[in-house]
C-alpha cells in the first residue's frame, strides 16, 4: 500500500493531491512534444552528456564552434528559453515548504494570463524580442536564419509560397509551443483551483488573521455542510 492509502484508511475525508511541482514538470514534458522543441531539447541533452566529462571533447567543441551551422537550433533554443524563463518563478514557489495554495493559484493564473497575452501579441513579441535575439546570435556565429529543408519541400509539394524564416518559426514553433504550455499547465495544475483546499489553506495561523472570520466560517460551513454534525 502507498502512503495515500494508509492516510485514507485513518482519515477517509483526507483529499489527495499530486505534487504541484511534479505536475508542472509533467506539463512541460508534454508541451515539448512540438517537433522543433523536442529536437532541440534532445540535442542539448546529448551535447551536455557527451562533452561534460571530457576536457578533450570540450576543447574539440570550442574549436568547431566557428564552423557551426545550426541556425535551426538557435531559433528554437531562443523560443524555449524565453517562454520557459517565465515558468521559473512558479517552479521555485511550488518547491517551498509552506505552500500557500491560494497565492500559488493566483501566480499560476497570472502566468497563464501572461502566456495568453504573448499569444495575442505573438507577432510583435516574437519579432521584436525572440527573433531579434536569435538574429544577433546568428550574426555572431556567421549563419543566416533559414527554414529547414524538409519544411521547404513540404511547402513546394503543397504548391504554397514558402514563408520567410520569421513567419515560419512564429507559426510553426512559437505559437504551437505556447498553446501546448497554456493547455498543459492549465490542465496539470487544475487542482490548485479546488475551492475546498484554498479554503482550508486560509486556516493556517499566518493567513487566518488576514481573513474576515464571519465570511470564512460561512464559506467553510457551506463547503463542508455534508460533513458537519
Amino acid at each position: 500500500r502507498g502512503c495515500q492509502a494508509l492516510i485514507k484508511q485513518k482519515c477517509p475525508d483526507a483529499d489527495y493531491y499530486h505534487c504541484s511541482n511534479h505536475c508542472l514538470n509533467l506539463a512541460l514534458i508534454d508541451s515539448c512534444g512540438i517537433a522543433h522543441i523536442r529536437n532541440i531539447m534532445g540535442t542539448i541533452k546529448e551535447v551536455i552528456n557527451f562533452f561534460s566529462d571530457s576536457p578533450k571533447r570540450m576543447q574539440a567543441l570550442r574549436s568547431e564552434i566557428n564552423d557551426y551551422q545550426g541556425e535551426y537550433h538557435i531559433i528554437s533554443t531562443c523560443i524555449s528559453c524565453f517562454l520557459l524563463s517565465d515558468i521559473v518563478p512558479i517552479s521555485r514557489l511550488l518547491q517551498t515548504e509552506t505552500l500557500d495554495f491560494s497565492s500559488t493559484n493566483q501566480h499560476v493564473e497570472e502566468l497563464l494570463h501572461k502566456f495568453e497575452q504573448r499569444k495575442l501579441q505573438a507577432q510583435d513579441y516574437f519579432d521584436n524580442v525572440i527573433y531579434s535575439h536569435a538574429g544577433e546570435l546568428c550574426k555572431e556565429l556567421f549563419v543566416t536564419p533559414t527554414i529547414p529543408r524538409h519544411a521547404v519541400l513540404s511547402y513546394r509539394k503543397q504548391n504554397t509560397p514558402v514563408p520567410n524564416p520569421e513567419i515560419f518559426y512564429c507559426d510553426r514553433v512559437y505559437l504551437p509551443f505556447l498553446d501546448e504550455l497554456i493547455n498543459n499547465i492549465s490542465g496539470r495544475l487544475s487542482s490548485l483551483k479546488c475551492e475546498r483546499i484554498i479554503l482550508l489553506s486560509k486556516l493556517r495561523p499566518e493567513l487566518i488573521l488576514r481573513e474576515n472570520s464571519f465570511e470564512l466560517s460561512k464559506s467553510l460551513s457551506k463547503q463542508f455542510a455534508d460533513r458537519l454534525p
